[in-house]
């Protein structure tokens, strides 16, 4: 059975900004990876000049799309998720950088991983929404590796290099990018990773079974001017009580650093339960406006 063409089975959008060398081997890499699967993939080029890489704006595969000047990585992407969304109906969707190699099973295990683990609890008691095989892995004390489901459970987020989400899931609660206003892929970052752990989300990293690598002899992007590194991830931390609190809320892990907020009692996760949705408590004063405001409306309605 043919699939209808407007039907994918994931949309990949991958950002590049003059670099059409790293991103010519990174793309030849995923189209073989890619290879025999409903997939399509929006290259967003901010570059200043189209390049080499208008050769892709042939590829049956490749929607490619030239968006000259100051663009952001940012930006990039939810102009190429905007236009995915317009010209096609796809059941995941992922975006890429351009500076990784993929191995030739590297989309097979992703996506299989993804659609067997999606939704299920993970060491965190959070529940997993975001996926990736970023070769990179975070060195702290928020990660904890799930035996049973074979990943790597982080709660601030997968690395940008590399997400890869439920298109529901994204539309509903990710939304979208947040421009880069310090030049780096923290804030961006931190805003989606903040709106999936309020809402009792977190991501599952299988890069330990070595699918993608940076491509030879390059630099990544999170590397040098883009990397926030370890004194800005405490920071992050520091900053993030909110978060933290939340996931408090919805675990009751021993062995975990969301615990170490002892302040904030813990409940048993609800599964899936926007914030907005918890029981609150209210405050004497307008739990009393609230009540003779339906009184009057009962009256009102009386004389009716």
């Amino acid at each position: 059975m043919k699939y209808f063409s407007k039907n994918l089975e994931c949309a990949i959008i991958l950002g590049t900004f003059n670099r059409p060398d790293i991103c010519d081997k990174s793309l030849i890499s995923l189209l073989k990876s890619i290879k025999g699967f409903n997939v399509r993939v929006i290259l967003v080029d901010s570059s200043n000049k189209k390049l080499s890489l208008q050769k892709f704006y042939d590829y049956e595969n490749i929607d490619y799309l030239w968006l000259p000047g100051d663009v952001s990585m940012a930006a990039s992407r939810n102009i190429g998720f905007e236009y995915a969304k317009e010209k096609y109906v796809f059941d995941w969707v992922m975006f890429l950088e351009d500076d990784l190699i993929y191995e030739f099973n590297w989309y097979k295990e992703l996506i299989s991983f993804a659609k067997k683990t999606y939704g299920k609890q993970s060491p965190h008691n959070l529940f997993y929404s975001c996926f990736t095989a970023s070769y990179y892995k975070k060195n702290d004390e928020t990660i904890i590796y799930d035996k049973q489901n074979d990943c790597y459970a982080e709660f601030f987020g997968a690395r940008a290099d590399q997400r890869l989400y439920k298109t529901n899931h994204y539309l509903s609660i990710n939304l979208k990018w947040e421009k880069d206003l310090l030049g780096i892929s923290s804030y961006q970052t931190g805003a989606q990773s903040h709106r999936d752990t309020m809402n009792g989300y977190c991501s599952a990293n299988i890069g330990h079974r070595n699918l993608s690598f940076p491509v030879e002899g390059e630099i990544s992007t999170w590397q040098g001017i883009r990397d926030i590194g370890p004194a800005a991830f405490d920071k992050r931390k520091e900053g993030y009580k909110s978060m933290i609190e939340r996931v408090n809320q919805l675990t009751f892990s021993e062995n975990s650093i969301i615990n170490i907020e002892n302040n904030v009692s813990s409940i048993i996760p609800q599964s899936k339960t926007p914030m907005t949705n918890l029981k609150y408590n209210e405050s004497f004063f307008f739990k009393k406006v609230r009540q003779k405001i339906k009184r009057y409306f009962n009256f009102f309605n009386f004389l009716k």
